[in-house]
């Protein structure tokens, strides 16, 4: 069966403000500041879901994203030793030589899953903020074949969330490819 995916008219009506485990959702912002409660929701949902929460972010090392997410979920730290949270690089998480590595991604998505199940935790739940970098290094048709990818190979286990920036949004064909890759919109309660 097909998976569902946004239109344009449902993009624009609301929101939803959970992610479960076989879902691929879309967030939107416009400042990286915009991003800190929609990750702290995100992970607070993990927590009270049993999920392992993963932040696959754009920062230089895993240090400045642990500062970044402590800054909106104060909480982060506790939940990280405690097997909640895990950060990694989009890098580390989904390349190998300088290109988007599907072999690679799968053994990671096995590695999340394999570990939520270790410890106890339902499944893991995935939020992305990487499309702007294969964008700015002009990767547009590499990152949405890699969408295209991902949300069926995650389906079954895995929620997923990607961020993207609004002003990307603003060209019609990159919009296209979001609606046609997510099935909804993602958004903190306001």
């Amino acid at each position: 069966m097909a998976t569902p995916h946004l239109t344009k008219e449902s993009f624009e009506q609301h929101a939803h403000h959970d992610v479960k485990p076989h879902e691929h959702a879309v967030f939107v912002y416009d400042e990286e500041t915009d991003i800190l409660v929609p990750l702290a929701q995100f992970i607070e949902q993990g927590a009270r879901e049993g999920d392992l929460s993963v932040f696959v972010h754009s920062f230089p090392h895993n240090e400045a994203a642990r500062a970044f997410v402590s800054a909106g979920f104060p909480d982060a730290p506790k939940h990280e030793a405690d097997g909640g949270l895990a950060a990694a690089p989009y890098r580390e998480a989904f390349e190998r030589d300088a290109h988007i590595d599907y072999e690679h991604v799968g053994g990671v998505v096995d590695m999340l899953r394999a570990t939520a199940a270790r410890s106890g935790r339902r499944a893991p739940r995935i939020f992305v903020d990487a499309s702007k970098n294969y964008f700015d290094a002009g990767r547009v048709d590499e990152w949405f074949a890699f969408e295209r990818w991902l949300g069926p190979r995650l389906q079954a286990e895995v929620g997923l969330v990607c961020a993207y920036r609004s002003s990307d949004l603003r060209d019609p064909k990159v919009l296209a490819q979001v609606l046609e890759t997510h099935q909804y919109r993602f958004d903190a309660k306001r």
